[in-house]
């Protein structure tokens, strides 16, 4: 065995392919840094870049339809890979691009409803855009398949090389396009990421592909496991997509353009924190789906999550507590937004605390656990109501009694500052709820040896 393979035994699956995907993430990551924080801020007027991010969220919701098709297809691509039903995967495969091409009626609908809606509050002018996003909509559910399949399979060095590669096709994109039309050169570079996912997973899943692998049906033997399966992912891919876009609506319509604009500059940094768990997340979901439930092999994989999601979150955010101002005053571009050091610290705290939580929910998603619903989206309902209500509060008029309204524009709702807290107190509680129900052995339920 060579000294790699040596290594690889050592650190097992899990972290050998989290090392080597958040390699090729971080090399991506730097590539997409110098597009985040150096030139979509140069090129885009302080005046639209608030927008940017809540019109990437919109992507979420034109391809909502599409999004609900994902999960399951990873789960049940590992299953079917684990038993060597290849010809299962490759009929579950062919169909998820049939639903797709179905769905795509149902997304251009949601657009041309919802897009004029969202343009007149984040305050931009249509012109191409909506093409726009629909066209990264479609590319994105399409290029979320073929990843799905690359996870479910087990193809995980295609996804360390798919990673590697993208990044450096959308900076060429953004240098060439950006300084000429801005807001809409950002969203044709953002299709050229899924544009080579597309192509590397085809390539990676030739395997499964080719005319020698037969496709079986599979919806008379597993079509009631598929629709039971589906139907809660349903409900939270909505509940998240909503929730996250009454986030980043938040961000662009109540707050100061100046704040908004300093959200996008201090999230491109911020979102570091959460770089490490998110290989994590992409791993652990196939590994688990493959695990007996609650045994001694999938709850070490939780933890080992857990781990490096806290240690790796909490370090960035440590160091962005200290030298973030020091940072933000390094160039001319960042240094208007120096005074939202304090808050770039936060918000790398609740990304870390955030990816902790996906990496929950992923783990209970995978083992067919679907409890966290009765108590995650009534949270995420009690947020969003919570924070357009107290935000918005001026739009009530005589309606809000003057002492409620007194004690709201006292706490100001409208600071980026209280946005942040919000967000990280709400996704601390969502963390340790999870974290109690993922972690507690229930009456009857007995762990394997080992536990």
């Amino acid at each position: 065995m060579t000294l790699l393979g040596r290594v690889h035994a050592k650190l097992g699956d899990l972290w050998w392919y989290t090392v080597l995907l958040f390699m090729a993430q971080r090399f991506g990551d730097a590539v997409n840094m110098v597009i985040g924080i150096w030139l979509v801020p140069k090129y885009v007027p302080m005046q639209e870049l608030g927008a940017v991010l809540p019109l990437l969220s919109i992507v979420g919701i034109v391809g909502l339809p599409f999004a609900v098709v994902t999960t399951p297809l990873t789960r049940f691509l590992a299953i079917y890979s684990k038993s060597g039903e290849l010809g299962k995967a490759k009929a579950m495969f062919r169909d998820a691009f049939v639903a797709s091409a179905a769905l795509l009626l149902v997304s251009f609908l949601i657009a041309a409803f919802a897009l004029p809606f969202f343009f007149e509050r984040l305050w931009i002018g249509k012109g191409s855009l909506g093409v726009l996003v629909v066209a990264v909509a479609l590319l994105g559910t399409l290029s979320s398949i073929v990843n799905s399949a690359v996870q479910g399979l087990g193809k995980f060095d295609a996804a360390v090389a798919i990673n590697a590669i993208s990044a450096p096709f959308r900076l060429v994109t953004f240098v060439v396009l950006l300084p000429f039309r801005p807001l809409s050169a950002y969203f044709v570079g953002q299709a050229a990421q899924p544009g080579v996912t597309i192509a590397g997973g085809l390539w990676a899943c030739r395997s499964l592909l080719r005319r020698t692998v037969r496709a079986v049906p599979y919806l008379r033997e597993d079509g009631r496991k598929i629709l039971c399966y589906t139907l809660p992912v349903l409900l939270w891919t909505v509940a998240t997509t909503v929730a996250g876009n009454v986030d980043m609506m938040l961000v662009r319509h109540r707050l100061p353009a100046f704040d908004s604009a300093g959200y996008y500059v201090i999230s491109r940094f911020s979102e570091v924190a959460a770089y490490f768990g998110s290989a994590f997340a992409f791993l652990l979901f196939p590994m688990a789906s493959t695990c007996g439930s609650k045994d001694a092999k999938s709850l070490r994989l939780i933890r080992h999550a857990m781990f490096g999601c806290a240690a790796s979150g909490a370090l960035v955010a440590g160091l962005l507590a200290v030298g973030g101002e020091w940072l933000l005053s390094l160039t001319s571009v960042w240094r208007p937004y120096v005074g939202f050091s304090d808050e770039m610290a936060l918000l790398a705290l609740n990304g870390a605390v955030g990816i902790a939580v996906t990496c929950l929910v992923s783990f209970e998603m995978a083992q067919d656990r679907f409890g966290f619903l009765w108590y995650l989206v009534p949270l995420f309902a009690i947020k969003a109501l919570l924070l357009l209500s107290i935000s918005g509060c001026v739009f009530f008029g005589d309606l809000v009694p003057a002492g409620l309204r007194a004690a709201i524009d006292s706490i100001n709702p409208n600071r980026l500052s209280f946005l942040v807290m919000t967000f990280l107190v709400f996704n601390v509680i969502c963390a340790v709820l999870l974290a109690v129900d993922v972690f507690t052995v229930r009456s009857g339920q007995k762990p394997s040896e080992g536990e």
